[in-house]
């Protein structure tokens, strides 16, 4: 049953209920007692109400107020009871509340219209309500009137919402308002080859065990042509395959068994940012009168050093001077990624031609790396920042938070101009001219929704990200705080892990609940509000494997953290320690264990892996066993995403947070279809609450997976346990 057909019956039902006893103890009045003389009345407040009364005789005259108070106690239980003790069937809404409480009044009045007054039944209550105004009898009649009033309007504007929501929802890909999410680090994920490098026919090869788990899209991170320097976000070619991973015919199979098993491909698109070794970088290096060179950002020097005082994201000189041609160019990241220069025109052009070349090969979306990093103030004013940007990265080295204001602050002239919405608008536009393809953000903030139909369909949740691990304060604050500002249209995605931060399983490990807590960041991003992606291998809770030798950097990152740490006086040894620990991506990135076999079933016996795989896989943390383990970590994800695909309100669902203590947190998901309530106890000691007073059907339990009659009268929850009900 529709939410509109819920509300308005229960609109009917309250009118109904109300009159009907209304009706009653007026006819019971009416015919029950003896009517005496009948007096002309008198006046209250300077003539401002006027009673008309009669005299009552007999015994009946008792049985009135009995009836009366019968009526106003029925009448409160209904309005209280459906009102507070069951709010959410029809989603009030402040004017909704009014209209019932003012229908309800109006009813009460009507039948206590023969009210008593010292000993006299007054039949009539006339109210004046200015000097120049003719009396208004029986107030009550008119509050009724109001009061459905009320209630219509509360209709149309909550219709009027309710299609206003539907048509900028519309322009989501329906595929992905459903999906459950995988991302893939091609280079990690099943090598067919053996020589150790993930690629695209290993990648074909896993399909139907995606499909198994019951994922509906997967995220694949760059496999384009690259020299590595940041294994793979450094692009040489942004129309062909890196021939350790395959040819463009190998993509286009991989594309065409995924859409066969209803699975959609969305691949990473870099647009920031070139490797230094791509044709046009080096055409540009070439000679400043080279058709290419305003293609990327060239300046001269200022007083003997670069052309203003900006920072590489990574804490040096945004600038790198080129001694050939005399000039500095400019790189947000690494100096081997120098910048586009999207100012001109020439750019524009080229790269939506990439986008075009891979929209017709079939690819369903993109994931837009570092989107709010492509334009920058084009005067080039300094950031006037004093401390050295260096000091904040060694201060991350030493285990301290990241200082995000800080660091917007000092960037404030490198990202998210206004320049790039404009962008975000026409991309919006190149690819809402195909059919059903998405733009998902790696950006942080809201504003890159646009007004929910003109820029990104989605961007991550990374302040949830952030969290990572369970802390019912923490969550509760974000989401009330950030979910308002999602605008009608926008959709949010949900992952605690990705290629470039720690493992989801490390971070949720307190040494005794491990696995209940990791269950519970699993079950936060399949049922909040947007869609989950889980980062390959923490289906089966693969952990971060560190690097301890200096060799065994492969990440750019790390080996910057090292040098920066060594620069500063910290020994080799240590400076591997926390380069791994606080700033290498090695150890999120290691190889996907596929069985208790040689180099975990990743490669064959014998190949010297790009990465080592982390041990573990002997221990059980591999997919082949726990596939054959009903009560494993990857059937609880499978549980998960069927649970989540099988109920509308946990996909599409309005989302209301819920009062609960401190460590519980819980949300309704709202549909018109179905309602359904997730409670999460974040502690490490059961709690019992009292949320309602009904017995719900239980969905899923990661403690007792056959709760199925849920009492939230008073609702018992083991330590770290989740559970999903249907109201």
């Amino acid at each position: 049953m529709s939410k509109t057909l819920k509300r308005w019956g229960l609109y009917v039902g309250v009118i109904l209920l109300v009159i009907a006893i209304d009706q009653a103890v007026e006819q019971f009045v009416v015919t029950n007692l003896q009517i005496g003389e009948t007096w002309d009345g008198f006046s209250l407040f300077d003539g401002f109400i006027t009673l008309t009364h009669s005299h009552n005789s007999g015994a009946a005259f008792g049985l009135f107020p009995i009836a009366a108070n019968v009526f106003l106690i029925l009448a409160i239980i209904t309005v209280i009871g459906f009102t507070v003790f069951y709010p959410t069937l029809p989603d009030y809404a402040w004017m909704s509340r009014l209209g019932l409480a003012m229908t309800a009044g109006g009813a009460l009045g009507n039948a206590l219209d023969r009210i008593v007054y010292d000993g006299i039944v007054i039949d009539y209550v006339n109210v004046r309500l200015a000097p120049n105004f003719s009396n208004v009898s029986n107030l009550s009649d008119h509050m009724i009137v109001l009061g459905v009033a009320f209630l219509l309007v509360d209709q149309w504007l909550e219709e009027r919402r309710r299609m206003q929501d539907e048509l900028k929802s519309e322009t989501i890909p329906g595929w992905w308002k459903d999906a459950v999410g995988y991302q893939i680090y091609p280079r990690s994920y099943a090598d067919s080859t053996g020589d150790g490098i993930g690629d695209l026919p290993g990648m074909i090869e896993k399909l139907g065990y995606l499909k198994w788990l019951g994922i509906d899209a997967i995220w694949l991170s760059p496999f384009y042509p690259s020299p590595l320097f940041d294994v793979g976000y450094d692009i040489a070619d942004y129309i062909n395959i890196a021939p350790e991973y395959g040819t463009l015919e190998d993509f286009d199979r991989l594309l065409e068994e995924a859409h066969q098993r209803d699975i959609h491909i969305i691949i990473d698109l870099v647009l920031n940012h070139t490797s230094d070794e791509h044709p046009w970088f080096v055409q540009s290096r070439s000679d400043r009168d080279n058709p290419y060179r305003d293609w990327y950002i060239w300046r001269d020097g200022k007083e003997g050093g670069p052309p203003n005082d900006w920072v590489s994201t990574f804490g040096g000189p945004a600038w790198t001077f080129d001694e050939p041609t005399g000039q500095y160019y400019y790189h947000f990241f690494f100096e081997r990624q120098p910048d586009l220069n999207w100012r001109n025109p020439e750019v524009k052009q080229v790269m939506f031609d990439v986008i075009r070349f891979w929209l017709d090969r079939g690819v369903d979306g993109f994931r837009l790396d570092a989107i709010g990093t492509i334009y920058e103030v084009e005067d080039l004013p300094n950031s006037d920042f004093s401390t050295p940007a260096t000091e904040t990265w060694l201060k991350r080295l030493e285990g301290e938070e990241w200082v995000e204001a800080g660091y917007d602050e000092r960037m404030r002239y490198q990202i998210d101009l206004p320049e790039n919405h404009t962008l975000m608008q026409e991309l919006r536009t190149l690819i809402d001219s195909y059919d059903d393809r998405l733009l998902l953000g790696e950006v942080r903030k809201v504003e890159y929704y646009g007004n929910g139909i003109d820029e990104l369909h989605s961007i991550f949740n990374f302040d949830l990200s952030d969290i990572n691990r369970p802390d019912a304060l923490a969550i509760k604050k974000l989401l009330a705080e950030r979910l308002p500002t999602v605008p009608a249209g926008g959709w949010e995605c949900n992952t605690f892990g990705n290629h470039d931060r720690s493992r989801s399983p490390h971070n949720f490990a307190d040494g005794k609940y491990d696995r209940r807590r990791y269950e519970q960041g699993l079950a936060l991003i399949m049922f909040l509000p947007g869609t989950p992606i889980v980062y390959y291998g923490e289906e089966i809770g693969m952990r971060n494997w560190p690097v301890t030798t200096l060799d065994g950097f492969r990440d750019g990152l790390g080996l910057f953290a090292y040098n920066l740490l060594v620069e500063h006086g910290v020994e080799p040894d240590e400076a591997v320690k926390r380069a791994q620990q606080y700033l290498s991506r090695d150890k999120c990135r290691t190889p996907m264990q596929w069985a208790d076999a040689p180099n975990g079933g990743f490669s064959l016996d014998g190949a010297a892996t790009w990465l080592p795989v982390n041990p573990d896989y002997a221990d059980g943390i591999n997919v082949a066993d726990q596939r054959t383990d009903p009560g494993s970590l990857l059937h609880t994800v499978r549980r998960l995403a069927q649970v989540r695909r099988a109920n509308i309100a946990l996909r599409r669902g309005e989302f209301e947070l819920l009062d609960t203590p401190d460590d519980v947190l819980a949300f309704r998901r709202i549909d018109q279809e179905q309602t359904c309530i997730v409670v999460f106890n974040m502690s490490d000691q059961p709690v019992t609450l009292k949320l309602g007073r009904r017995i719900h059907t239980g969905l899923f339990s990661n403690v007792e997976p056959g709760r199925l009659s849920i009492d939230f009268a008073s609702l018992s929850l083991a330590a770290y346990e989740v559970i999903v009900v249907e109201e």
